[in-house]
This record gives C-alpha cells, structure tokens and sequence, in this order.
C-alpha cells in the first residue's frame, strides 16, 4: 500500500465522509506498526494546521474523549482469552512426555537385563577356571581372567557374557 491511500484514508476519515469499507480499511492500516511513522507524520500535520487558540478542548470534550479511549481499551481487554496454560508450561510439558516416552522405549527393548543380577566369577592366579552357564553351555577361563553373566538367560534373547 503506497502513502498516498493511507494520507487519503485519513482525510476521509477526519473529515468524517468515509465508506464503511474504507473505515475498515484506515481501521486496518493505522493497527499495521509498518504504518505508524507516516501515520504520526500525518497527524503531526493535521495537528499543526489546527490554529493554536483552536487547539483548546473544552473539559467536557476531554472528558469524553478520555472515557472513549477508556471503553475502547477494555473492550480490547477483555476480547483477548486467557490461556490456562503460559507458552513455558506447555514447552516444558511436551518436553516430559517426550522423555517419559523414551525411557519406557528404553525399558521395554532392554527387556529385564537391568533388573536381572549378574554373577562374577574369576580365574585366580596360576589356574584355569571351567565355568557350565545356566543354558548348558560351557566356558574355559584364562588365568587373571573375569566372567560376568546373568543368573538364568531368556529364550530366543542373545546371550551376552563380559
């Protein structure tokens, strides 16, 4: 939108001789901040055209501009909806479902490993140790050598030794 439509918006609407659509139109432009230098150039103007002893309000007259304003900026007020919740709260909830779905992925693909005890067995010096695991299977330790196995192994699950 060029200066020209907002200068000739304003002059209709001083003038009070504005359609509906270009009052809705002037309405929407003076709430654009894109606007607000040239819309303060503008009044600056009308302002200083206005002869100095003209300038004066009668009290009355301020009285019900003040009120106007008044009433307009509680209208505004109470438009707006509260939210329930801040942006900060909402963020932060997000954030722990994310991590309260992640740990139970954690737990659920680990299976029982962490919960399950492990057993240590150990080759003492200047010996061999053969050590028969819970599924059968048999293991010959090295000298200074450590073992570390679950108590029973799942079927179907690895098997994982240390």
């Amino acid at each position: 939108m060029d200066s020209a439509r907002l200068t000739f918006l304003f002059y209709r609407y001083i003038n009070q001789t504005c359609t509906n659509e270009e009052r809705a139109e002037f309405m929407y432009l003076i709430s654009d901040a894109d606007y607000d230098v040239q819309l303060k150039h503008l009044m600056d103007s009308l302002w200083q055209s206005i002869p100095s002893d003209e300038r004066r309000l009668p009290t009355a007259t301020k009285e019900r501009i003040l009120a106007e304003a008044l009433e307009i900026s509680k209208k505004r007020i109470s438009t707006k909806k509260a939210s329930a919740f801040s942006r900060k709260s909402k963020v932060l909830a997000v954030c722990s479902f994310v991590l309260l779905c992640l740990c139970t992925w954690y737990f659920i693909t680990t299976g029982n490993e962490i919960t399950r005890p492990l057993k240590l067995t150990s080759a003492h010096h200047q010996e061999h140790q053969i050590i028969k695991l819970p599924d059968g299977s048999i293991v010959k330790l090295n000298v200074g050598s450590i073992l570390e196995y679950p108590e029973s192994f799942n079927e179907g699950k690895s098997r994982e030794v240390f």
